[in-house]
């Protein structure tokens, strides 16, 4: 797998272009559609374009009518998209035109329990860390069939390697705690 184009990543990110990053950057595609239409959720009015696709999984942009999205809104407006998409990647906005403040939500499922994971990106953050979660979700020419489609587990396990950090915190945190009690010894 190829090195992102750093530049141009740093550069879609501060200014917010999430579609463009994925498409132009990150090689995944263009949705079919990208139709704007009102959702409902809780008393909640949202608006949810899909900004890319691959294999089946979708990228929405969403913000809600009414002001911003708190972590349980956010949680509901994935769930709701989750009922049409199984799989997906739901940036929350704070407002749709010249926004400053993003969430990008995808649900861990595992098990039979899912797990909401949540990666902030704010106007003005360096987006140094954000760009090395990102990476993993770069998909190259050569890995796509002829249709341009990678399979759904691939996909999904690029999700997850992107967007599930609680897994590699703790991993970290039990390795640590294997250090510490060697160098106790």
């Amino acid at each position: 797998m190829s090195a992102l184009n750093l530049r141009k990543t740093q550069e879609l990110l501060e200014q917010f272009h999430f579609g463009e990053l994925f498409i132009e950057v990150l090689g995944w595609n263009r949705p079919a559609s990208k139709t704007e239409s009102s959702h409902n959720v809780k008393d909640l009015r949202y608006q949810r374009p899909a900004i890319a696709e691959l294999s089946g999984v979708m990228v929405f942009e969403t913000w809600l009518e009414s002001g911003v999205a708190d972590r349980k809104a956010r949680d509901a407006i994935q769930r709701d998209v989750s009922k049409e998409h199984h799989e997906n990647v739901v940036i929350v906005l704070d407002k749709p035109s010249k926004p400053i403040q993003s969430f990008w939500c995808w649900a861990r499922r595992e098990d039979g329990k899912r797990a909401l994971r949540e990666h902030s990106f704010f106007k003005g953050q360096p987006p140094d860390l954000f760009i090395s979660k990102i990476q993993a979700l770069l998909v190259e020419l050569s890995e796509l069939d002829q249709d341009g489609r990678l399979p759904i587990v691939e996909v999904t396990q690029r999700l997850k390697a992107a967007l599930d950090v609680e897994q590699t915190t703790k991993k970290f945190f039990r390795e640590y705690e294997e250090q510490h009690e060697g160098f106790l010894e």
